[in-house]
């Protein structure tokens, strides 16, 4: 177990290594993580937003971030199998586990701090500049965002992986996770927006929190059985 954990630590490493060396990645990251929030936060200050109206621009900026942490995913899996890392990698003692672990890990972890991160943002210019429609605006409904962004960035990178798996053309799979993603998105921006404004979806967010938990949950499974040495191994 602790060899594992040791691997995968590495790997977890040698992943963030690499996607900070991807420039423009980066680039795109920041843009939707502190621009895009700094920008709606300061309009929204400026433009005496209504309560109603904060929760849904708040919902823009968490599901925002989620669709570069995606395409990341597609990138970190596909880019060393094209580069010929791969079968090297695979060729070392380490367990499927620590694998998966170690590239998926990074991943979901910088999906869900953009996410926060960049509603937190939002929030924070609206606290500095208005707090007075912030004090306004249900506190349950923004409460409800941070584990929709969890849900949702499970729920897009188990995809990305399983894309990344099954498609061998790094072009074809980017342009099948675009539209994926993009579909997933507005499944689940509708549904947190309906479960932050409709008094129904109110009492129904507890167990919509778990039931997307738990897809999201069973969607990394799934990839992670996709994601196996053996069927890694008879692909390339």
């Amino acid at each position: 177990m602790y060899a594992d954990v040791r691997h995968m630590v590495i790997i977890a490493g040698r992943e963030i290594g690499e996607l900070w060396r991807e420039r423009a990645m980066m680039i795109v990251t920041a843009l939707f993580t502190f621009g895009f929030p700094i920008y709606l936060g300061f309009l929204a200050a400026v433009m005496n937003i209504r309560p109603d109206h904060l929760l849904i621009w708040a919902l823009d900026c968490a599901m925002m971030p989620i669709f570069p942490a995606a395409m990341m995913m597609v990138h970190t899996f596909i880019a060393e199998r094209d580069q010929g890392i791969l079968p090297t990698l695979l060729a070392t003692p380490v367990s499927n586990f620590s694998l998966f672990s170690g590239k998926t890990l990074p991943i979901l972890v910088l999906g869900v701090a953009q996410g926060i991160g960049a509603y937190l943002i939002f929030a924070g210019i609206i606290l500095l500049r208005n707090p007075e429609v912030l004090y306004r605006a249900d506190h349950f409904a923004l409460m409800t965002l941070p584990f929709a962004v969890v849900c949702t960035t499970l729920l897009t990178d188990g995809v990305g992986v399983i894309i990344a798996s099954r498609v061998r053309s790094a072009r074809t799979a980017g342009l099948a996770l675009t539209f994926t993603v993009i579909f997933i998105l507005l499944i689940e921006s509708g549904l947190t927006l309906w479960l932050m404004t409709s008094q129904l979806g109110h009492r129904l967010t507890p167990d919509a929190i778990i039931s997307q938990l738990a897809l999201g949950a069973a969607t990394m499974m799934i990839a992670a059985n996709t994601y196996r040495r053996e069927q890694i191994v008879s692909q390339l």
